[in-house]
C-alpha cells in the first residue's frame, strides 16, 4: 500500500493499506504541537476465517482521538455476512486453588487512560451453529469501557425461527432474545421460547396439539414456564414429549447441546434432571426405535405413588414425510393401534391406520398457524 504525509510541529498522514483481510484507509494528523491527535481508519468487506464454516464479511470505521493523556476510541462495525460453528463451550470461570496472584508494579497516575464505545451491527445475514443453536441472528449491541470500569454492553440480540439440537432432536426455537442493559457481556437476560406441535390423543381421539416450554432471566437464575393446547400438559410431560418426538434434523445441523450439558451435568450425576436425560438418551440410543411417548402419564391419581398409564406410543421417523407409530392402550386395548402418518405440510398430517380389531381408517389433521 501507500503512507503519504507532512511533518512540521505536526503531522498529516493519510494512506491505503491492502491486506490479506481486504483494503484499510488510514488519516490521522495533531494539533498543537501533538497534544492532540486524531485519527480514522475504515475498513470495507474485510473477510475473517479460513474457510465457509467459519466466515465473516464485515466493514468498520474506528476514530481515534488523543488528548489531556487519554485515549477515546469509537467503533462502528457491521456485519455484511457471516457464519459461524462452535460445537462445544467450556468457560473457565475460576483460577485453581493453589493459584496465587502477586502485583509488584503500582500503575503511575501518568498512566495512558482510555474510553471505547464500539458499536456492532449484526446485520441480517450472519448464521450461526453454535452448541446446538442454529438460526440467523439480527440485532445491534453497544460495548462500552475504560481502564478503570468494566466493559458493559447494551442492546439485544435475536435468533428467530432457529433450532435447538440436543439428544438427537431439532427442537423448533419460536423465537430467542438475548437482552442488555447495562450489564456485563457475559450477563445477558435470555428469553427463549420453543413451540412444537404433534399427533396427541385427545377425548378418545387423534388431534393435533401444540406445547412447549419458555425459559427466562438473567443466565444465572433461568425461570421456565410450561404451555399447552387444547389439552392441558404438565412440565414432566413437556419435557419428555420434546425430547422424544423424533423430529426432523438437517443433516448439516450436527453441532449439539449434548457435549455442553454433559460436562455441566458430571458432577450431578445423582439429580433428577440428569437421570431424565439419562433415561432418555438410552432410548434414543435403540436402533429403531427413535421415539416412545410418555407424556400419557397421568399423575392427578396416583395409586401408592405409581402414576397411571393411559398409553404408549412406540414411533419411528422414516424421512422428513413418512412416519410409523404403534400406539398401546393398556386400559382399552381395542383402542391399539397402526398408524402411518405424512407430512403434507408443516400444518397438514394425513394418517393411514389399523385397529386392534381390524378397523382400518384414514384421518386428516389440520392445526392452523399460531
Amino acid at each position: 500500500g501507500e503512507i503519504q504525509g507532512a511533518f512540521d510541529q505536526d503531522f498529516t498522514l493519510s494512506g491505503h493499506l491492502k491486506t490479506a483481510y481486504g483494503p484499510i484507509l488510514i488519516k490521522a494528523h495533531s494539533q498543537k504541537h501533538m497534544q492532540t491527535i486524531q485519527g480514522d481508519i475504515q475498513a470495507s468487506h474485510i473477510q475473517l476465517g479460513k474457510n465457509a464454516n467459519n466466515r465473516i464479511n464485515l466493514s468498520t470505521q474506528t476514530q481515534l482521538t488523543y488528548a489531556d493523556n487519554q485515549l477515546n476510541i469509537n467503533n462502528q462495525l457491521v456485519i455484511k455476512q457471516g457464519s459461524y460453528r462452535l460445537g462445544f463451550f467450556r468457560p473457565i470461570t475460576y483460577l485453581p486453588y493453589e493459584t496465587v496472584i502477586q502485583s509488584t508494579h503500582q500503575p503511575s497516575s501518568e498512566s495512558l487512560r482510555y474510553k471505547f464505545t464500539s458499536n456492532i451491527d449484526l446485520g441480517q445475514h450472519t448464521n450461526v451453529h453454535v452448541i446446538g443453536f442454529h438460526g440467523k441472528l439480527n440485532g445491534k449491541l453497544q460495548l462500552s469501557g475504560s481502564e478503570s470500569t468494566p466493559t458493559i454492553a447494551n442492546g439485544e440480540i435475536t435468533l428467530k425461527h432457529g433450532t435447538l439440537v440436543i439428544y438427537k432432536q431439532s427442537l423448533p426455537i419460536d423465537r430467542m432474545t438475548l437482552t442488555w442493559f447495562n450489564t456485563p457481556i457475559a450477563s445477558p437476560d435470555i428469553n427463549l421460547r420453543i413451540q412444537t406441535k404433534g399427533l396427541r390423543e385427545i377425548d378418545g381421539r387423534d388431534q393435533m396439539q401444540l406445547y412447549g416450554v419458555r425459559a427466562y432471566g438473567p443466565l444465572n437464575s433461568i425461570r421456565f414456564d410450561y404451555f399447552a393446547s387444547p389439552a392441558p400438559m404438565n412440565s414432566f410431560q413437556i419435557i419428555t414429549a420434546l425430547l422424544t418426538d423424533s423430529s426432523y434434523s438437517k443433516k448439516s445441523n450436527t453441532e449439539s447441546l449434548d457435549k455442553t450439558l454433559a460436562f455441566y451435568g458430571a458432577g450431578q450425576r445423582n439429580s433428577q434432571l440428569n437421570e431424565i436425560l439419562d433415561i432418555l438418551n438410552a432410548i434414543k440410543s435403540i436402533p429403531f426405535i427413535d421415539n416412545i411417548d410418555i407424556s400419557e402419564i397421568n399423575f392427578d391419581n396416583m395409586n401408592g405413588y405409581t402414576p397411571e398409564v393411559n398409553g404408549v406410543t412406540i414411533s419411528k421417523r422414516l424421512d422428513k414425510y413418512f412416519s410409523l407409530r404403534y400406539r398401546m392402550s393398556p386400559n382399552s386395548q381395542r383402542s391399539n393401534r397402526f398408524s402411518l402418518d405424512t407430512n403434507l405440510s408443516e400444518n397438514l398430517i394425513l394418517t393411514n391406520f389399523i385397529q386392534n380389531e381390524g378397523d382400518i381408517g384414514v384421518a386428516i389433521n389440520y392445526s392452523g398457524s399460531h
